[in-house]
């Protein structure tokens, strides 16, 4: 294997989960593709853990990334574990960037994006259009 060879390092749940791991590792400095976003809009014809979308970084750069990973990781299990329903420390975060910012504040004082704070309540969803 080369070092420029993609390496898959992480399968994510959903695109947004795999946006933020991507975030996180570019806030590392460590580039990084996702890989099958267009394979979501067919789960249910494939099994989950073929079409989630996956997130890949060069063979030379897996070494910095797998910590990084695996303590995002780790938090989540902690979570889960711990039974914590309050927010962990740090949170709310920039979903772009990971880094802490206020709740309902846009936009993001360390990266300066826009950040969405409607609730699933407050979103309104239009009802797909039946295929005839």
């Amino acid at each position: 294997m080369t070092p420029e060879e993609p390496v898959e390092v992480y399968a994510a749940g959903n695109m947004a989960e795999a946006q933020f791991v991507h975030n996180l590792l570019a806030e590392a400095g460590i580039s990084s593709e996702i890989v099958g976003e267009a394979l979501t809009g067919v789960l249910g014809r494939l099994p989950a853990n073929d079409a989630s979308p996956r997130v890949w970084v060069r063979a030379e750069d897996e070494p910095r990334a797998r910590p990084l990973i695996e303590e995002y990781q780790q938090r989540l299990i902690d979570r889960v574990e711990g039974g914590v329903t309050e927010p962990l420390a740090g949170e709310p975060f920039c979903y772009y960037c990971g880094k802490e910012v206020a709740r309902g504040q846009s936009p993001c004082p360390a990266c300066g994006k826009e950040l969405d704070w409607n609730t699933p309540e407050d979103v309104e969803v239009e009802a797909p259009e039946e295929e005839v």
